[in-house]
């Protein structure tokens, strides 16, 4: 996909780790992730769910690794990870209850110096697809909005576009 990419046979590319109810094992369990993310009690003193945490650890380095293979790759005045943007996320806010909400998201990359890097932005009770439609307006995507009914988005996050 990073060949692909800098050598501009396309713009837009969907890695997906594991699909929503996956079947994805550690190697000896025969507990999926998915199940582990209702059955698996929360660590009274850590306060997460260890063995889900250990599949978010491994689909996060896979995410790292590519970031890494991006950012090698020389392109015009710097990199091709600062002249694009990686979009990441979970398909739900706390494992245990699928929750819609806090939706754990992450952009890399520098969208041609049009994102602000390096900074945490929190918008609680704030529509997910905002995070999208903030990426589409720093790509000069010529909508409007983005989403609909609840989840509808007509401003950018205040504070990410450079």
């Amino acid at each position: 996909m990073a060949h692909a990419l800098a050598c501009d046979q396309t713009r837009v590319v969907n890695m997906n780790i594991s699909q929503g109810m996956t079947d994805l094992r550690r190697e000896g369990d025969t507990t999926s992730h998915h199940s582990y993310t209702h059955e698996e009690p929360i660590d009274p003193k850590l306060g997460y769910q260890i063995k889900c945490s250990w599949f978010q650890q491994l689909y996060f380095k896979a995410l790292h690794d590519f970031a890494v293979t991006l950012d090698s790759i020389q392109e015009g005045d710097g990199t091709l990870l600062d002249h694009m943007m990686l979009f990441a996320y979970t398909d739900h806010g706390a494992p245990r209850v699928h929750s819609l909400l806090n939706y754990p998201m992450i952009t890399i990359g520098g969208a041609n110096g049009k994102i602000k890097t390096g900074y945490h932005f929190a918008t609680p009770g704030e529509a997910a697809t905002r995070v999208t439609y903030t990426i589409q307006q720093a790509f000069d995507v010529p909508v409007s909005n983005w989403g609909t009914g609840s989840n509808l988005a007509t401003a950018a996050i205040s504070g990410v576009l450079a």
